[in-house]
This record gives structure tokens, sequence and C-alpha cells, in this order.
């Protein structure tokens, strides 16, 4: 699966995941997230982005958190038989 935009190309789940995994590690924004991951070898280690040009922006993390806090929400207002 991935996470895609109407313009971008799409990102994969895993490396969305990693970078969201760091943001939280490490308290940072979401445009501090993708300045860290380009700048810090072992943040672009990590989450396998190898240049500027292959990460994504502040924004598509944003979208990534407010999804998954859809997704949260909506599996609890699910209840099970």
């Amino acid at each position: 699966m991935t996470i895609s935009t109407f313009s971008n190309k799409p990102y994969p789940w895993e490396t969305m995941l990693r970078l969201y995994l760091l943001q939280n590690l490490y308290s940072l924004s979401d445009e501090a997230t993708m300045a860290e991951t380009i700048d810090r070898r072992a943040f672009s280690e990590f989450c396998g982005v190898d240049s500027s040009y292959q990460a994504p922006d502040g924004d598509i993390l944003g979208r990534l958190r407010n999804l998954l806090i859809w997704w949260q929400q909506r599996s609890r207002s699910v209840t099970l038989f």
C-alpha cells in the first residue's frame, strides 16, 4: 500500500510510518521531521530516503497523522458482536 496525493508520487507505508515514529520519538513538527530526515544520515537510512527528492514534504506527513487519527477514532466507534 502507498500514500499519495493528486500530483505527487505515492510513498510506501513503511517509509511514512518510520517518519511518523521519528517525529513522535523526537517531538518534531512535520517540517522539522522532513528537514532532519534530509540532514541526518541516520534518519535518512532508517527511513530509506536517499535524497531530498525522495522525501515527502511535511504536508504529506500531516495528512498521514490525520489519517491515523481518523482510523483510530473510527475503530473505537465500531462495535464487534
